[in-house]
C-alpha cells in the first residue's frame, strides 16, 4: 500500500501531499503580454482566429477551451460572428434554403 509506505518513510508528513502545482504554461510571460497586444488591434475575434494567431506567432497548439480559459483569465471576451444585414442574394444556397424555410423570406 502506497499511504503505508509513506507513513513508514515518512511519519505524518510522509502522508501530506507533494503537488508540483501542475503543467508548465506553453506561453511564457513574455509570450503572453504580446498575445494581448495582439488581440488589442482587432476588436472582435473568434476562438478558432485566436487558435490561429497563437499557432502562426508562437508556434504553439492550444484548444479552443484552452484559450476561452485563458481570455477569462485576462478579463477579455471573444465574439461570435453573426449577420447583420441579412441579403439573402449574398448568402450561400444553404443558408438561403434554410433562412427562407424559417422567416418565410423570398
Amino acid at each position: 500500500m502506497a499511504w503505508l509506505d509513506s507513513w513508514n518513510k515518512g511519519g505524518y508528513v510522509g502522508l501530506v501531499p507533494n503537488f508540483s502545482g501542475g503543467p508548465k504554461p506553453k506561453l511564457g510571460d513574455a509570450e503572453r503580454e504580446e498575445l494581448k497586444q495582439l488581440l488589442g488591434e482587432k476588436d472582435a475575434w473568434t476562438l478558432k482566429e485566436m487558435r490561429i494567431l497563437i499557432k502562426e506567432k508562437f508556434n504553439v497548439e492550444y484548444s479552443e477551451m484552452q484559450v476561452w480559459r485563458m481570455l477569462t483569465s485576462w478579463n477579455m471576451h471573444h465574439a461570435k460572428p453573426y449577420v447583420l444585414d441579412r441579403d439573402v442574394q449574398m448568402m450561400p444556397n444553404y443558408f438561403k434554403k434554410n433562412l427562407i424555410l424559417k422567416e418565410g423570406i423570398s
